[in-house]
């Protein structure tokens, strides 16, 4: 019964609909989920030092250099519309 809480948790903070018959799925989905996170929690890492790339790339990081950009002007000229050297968007967080 918590798995299905848990389900029903999860699917109110991600603001999907459920229907009742993918609930029982989904519970042995989370299920699954949550046994792997225990065997990786059980393994023992002392020593291992942390990853600091997927890539395979020594360092993501890289000097900055500045190099030829676009003027604002043309920046702002494929844009629907721009407003005193900005773009002008559709507000999408109204102000309570």
């Amino acid at each position: 019964m918590r798995q299905r809480r848990n389900v029903e948790a999860l699917a109110a903070l991600a603001r999907i609909a459920l229907r009742p018959e993918d609930v029982p799925r989904l519970q042995s989905d989370l299920e699954a989920l949550m046994e792997l996170v225990e065997t990786l929690e059980a393994i023992d890492v002392t020593g291992v030092p942390p990853l600091r790339s997927v890539s395979g790339v020594l360092s993501v990081f890289r000097e900055d250099r500045v190099l030829p950009s676009l003027s604002r002007e043309q920046a702002l000229g494929g844009a629907p519309e721009s407003e005193r050297g900005f773009f002008r968007v559709p507000r999408v967080i109204d102000r309570a």
